[in-house]
């Protein structure tokens, strides 16, 4: 009955798969609730329906941009614009191109603000973000020695704002 009295849908239920899709990638749920009031559904699906998430790719640059379109399809405000059903979602999951590398997001660095590991040329690389005043120092080594990849593209200094388009065009670089 407050399924009803909400509105959900089958729309609603594709909002939910995107929505957990989004926090294994981001590692955050695109909605948080204001203070107070938990998970009470009738106080927070109003504000969820006018909510826009942050774009995933700001908080998981290594996330190609294909399945971020995909994703923000899934999650969107309204919900004539998500996918029809679950079904239609993971037909166009699965129609993703497949990528060559795999990047993925790693915590096994603790005085880091973010590390992702990815492959080049047979090469693992390990590439991280390390605060360093008000800005963000990014390189990228080859494992398992940590040598520095010494071309320059393969280095960035960022700020928060800056640092997820810094990542991504190293990581573009590094593909």
């Amino acid at each position: 009955m407050l399924a009803n009295q909400l509105g959900s849908s089958i729309r609603s239920d594709v909002y939910g798969l995107g929505a957990t899709l989004y926090e294994l990638l981001t590692g955050q749920p695109p909605y948080q609730p204001p203070a107070g009031t938990g998970m009470d559904l009738r106080r927070n699906a109003p504000l969820v329906a006018v909510h826009r998430p942050n774009p995933v790719r700001d908080l998981a640059p290594h996330v190609p941009r294909t399945l971020a379109d995909r994703l923000n399809k899934a999650i969107a405000a309204a919900p004539e614009y998500r996918y029809p059903d679950a079904g239609a979602f993971a037909a166009a999951l699965g129609s993703l191109p497949r990528s060559s590398r795999r990047w993925h997001r790693t915590d096994e660095h603790a005085e880091h603000h973010r590390c992702w590991r990815g492959a080049r040329r047979g090469a693992e690389i390990l590439l991280c973000a390390t605060p360093s005043n008000r800005s963000y120092s990014v390189r990228a080594v080859k494992l398992p020695h940590g040598r520095a990849i010494r071309d320059a593209r393969a280095n960035a200094v960022a700020t928060d704002g800056t640092l997820p388009g810094a990542v991504r065009k190293i990581i573009k670089f590094l593909n």
